[in-house]
């Protein structure tokens, strides 16, 4: 029965996601149509790639870190394209091909950041995607909180941190400094 609340929660948060971000990827898209159609046509590939990822993986309680860190990947090549220079994403994990994870985490981490932010030309936003060496991720970004933010159920990393507790005892870290925000993702060995 706790299996499939949380599926239900992860369910509702993922259908939340996808319409926004739809809405978003489209209207970068319309701009680049104008501007740079081989882009365009990238940008369109990038795009069915990932949703192609979050319908394959809509049953999967967790996924390879590997899948998940292409994901990331795809996701991070389209905000690109909405915030250029604005967003700067280092990606550099070095985990076992064995360890797995709740699928979309990365992604919805990388997501609060932007959403949380100010991305801008003067406030660029740094997001560093790394292992910590005992096999867990951490994600780590400047913090430069906007004034004023979008409106959040605030459900997102409550979810996670239930997912993550039914598979592992290692618990979803959090930490706000004065001028960073990083959370530390744990992996699960399959």
């Amino acid at each position: 029965m706790k299996r499939a609340h949380l599926a239900l929660q992860y369910q509702s948060l993922r259908d939340q996601v996808r319409p926004h971000f739809l809405f978003n990827s489209l209207s970068s898209l319309v701009t680049l149509i104008n501007t740079d159609p081989k882009k365009a046509t990238q940008f369109v590939h990038k795009l069915s790639d990932v949703y192609r990822y979050l319908l394959e993986q809509r049953e999967n309680e967790l996924v390879p870190v590997n899948e998940e860190v292409k994901f990331l990947e795809d996701y991070v090549y389209l905000q690109k394209i909405r915030f250029g220079e604005n967003l700067q994403v280092r990606i550099k994990l070095d985990l076992d091909k064995k360890q797995m994870m709740i699928p979309l985490a990365l992604q919805m981490m990388v997501e609060n950041a932007i959403k949380h932010n100010e991305v801008s030309a003067g406030h660029p936003l740094a997001i560093e995607v790394i292992s910590s060496g005992q096999g867990d991720v951490i994600i780590s970004n400047n913090l430069q909180k906007k004034t004023v933010t979008e409106k959040s159920p605030g459900m997102g990393i409550e979810n996670l941190r239930k997912r993550i507790a039914f598979f592992t005892h290692k618990p979803l870290l959090i930490e706000e400094g004065s001028d960073a925000f990083t959370v530390t993702i744990p992996t699960i060995t399959s």
